[in-house]
């Protein structure tokens, strides 16, 4: 898992430097940044929106599990929790 701020940086720096490393990271962002040492499950959607002028922070609500106590549900969130940190 990246150590968010510094770790964006280095990408963002490395894709305003090097072309080939930004048309990699717009084309394939998972596999540019797996080979960068970042940690992305395949289940999580990352999209490069290239010359944005705003950063944007999408946090995806997922389908309430069914049958499950609030602490169950508590621990079940938790995983979402440890996506979101890569963001």
């Amino acid at each position: 898992m990246p150590n968010q701020e510094h770790d964006y940086a280095k990408v963002i720096a490395k894709a305003w430097s090097n072309n080939k490393f930004r048309e990699d990271l717009i084309a394939d962002p998972h596999a540019t940044l797996k080979a960068e040492g970042w940690t992305i499950p395949p289940t999580v959607k990352f999209k490069v929106k290239e010359n944005a002028t705003e950063h944007e922070f999408v946090l995806a609500l997922p389908k309430k599990p069914e049958g499950l106590s609030e602490q169950e549900l508590i621990r079940k969130s938790e995983y979402f929790v440890c996506i979101i940190c890569i963001c």
